[in-house]
């Protein structure tokens, strides 16, 4: 690999991991804003739609997907690369749907608006 490419690999990572851990700050300061905890488990007081929920219902998960898709640039490896791909399929099926299926019940017409309006990852 050209040493321009390697380069440009590092620091498309550093760009990719600064974004992420910056979102996962945002999105902990909009739910501290909101009064309401991010614990994925405990129960939700309001629905934070604000920050950078306007834009993705999971921002955390996104700020992971993106330090991993990080670490995969990094190492330059096309192994690592899978396991963002089974991050996504993880997260999806057993934090993401139960998560949902809380929030529906617990906020019902108002989270299913903000479904309509707002993408699960991008």
């Amino acid at each position: 690999m050209s040493s321009e490419l390697m380069v440009g690999s590092k620091i498309l990572s550093i760009v990719l991991i600064v974004s992420g851990l910056l979102l996962a700050i945002w999105a902990a300061v909009t739910f501290r804003s909101f009064h309401t905890t991010s614990h994925p488990y405990a129960e939700a007081s309001c629905l934070v739609t604000g920050g950078p929920y306007r834009h993705t219902r999971n921002p955390m998960y996104l700020s992971l997907l993106m330090c991993l898709l990080a670490l995969s640039l990094w190492l330059q490896s096309l192994f690592a690369l899978p396991f963002s791909f089974v991050f996504v399929l993880v997260i999806n099926r057993y934090n993401i749907v139960p998560e949902e299926q809380y929030l529906e019940r617990r906020f019902g017409k108002a989270f299913s608006d903000y479904c309509t309006k707002t993408r699960r990852w991008l």
